[in-house]
C-alpha cells in the first residue's frame, strides 16, 4: 500500500496558531499573571507617557503574532514595577501592544 505524502505544514497548523503564539518557550517566557493583573494599570502608564502612535499603512489591526516592521517602530522599555522588563511598548494605530525586542513579534495587545 502506497503511503500518502504529509499535508504542508501550513496545512497541519491551519488554525493552530493562535494557541501556539500563546505558548511559552525557552526563547520567549510566559507573560507574568501580574501583568495580565495589570493590564489596566499598564494601558494607563501607556496612555500617560503619550508616546507617539506608528500609522500601519495598509495593516487592518495589530494582533498578537504580528511582527513589526524594522524600521519607524519606537520600541520603549518596560517599568520594571510591570515585571516584563525583557519586552518593549509601543502603541500602533493607536494601540499599546507588548513586543519581544529580539523578534519584533507582538506578544500582547494591552487593552
Amino acid at each position: 500500500m502506497a503511503r500518502r505524502p504529509a499535508p504542508p505544514l501550513a496545512e497541519r497548523l491551519a488554525g493552530r496558531s493562535e494557541r501556539l503564539s500563546e505558548r511559552p518557550s525557552a526563547r520567549r517566557p510566559a507573560l507574568s499573571a501580574a501583568l495580565r493583573a495589570l493590564t489596566p494599570k499598564f494601558h494607563h502608564y501607556v496612555v500617560e507617557e503619550r508616546v507617539p502612535s506608528y500609522a500601519w499603512v495598509g495593516h487592518p489591526h495589530v494582533v498578537v503574532g504580528d511582527v513589526l516592521p524594522a524600521e519607524g517602530v519606537v520600541l520603549y522599555p518596560v517599568p520594571s514595577e510591570y515585571g516584563v522588563t525583557e519586552y518593549r511598548y509601543t502603541v500602533v494605530d493607536d494601540t499599546p501592544v507588548l513586543v519581544d525586542p529580539r523578534t519584533r513579534r507582538v506578544v500582547q495587545v494591552i487593552e
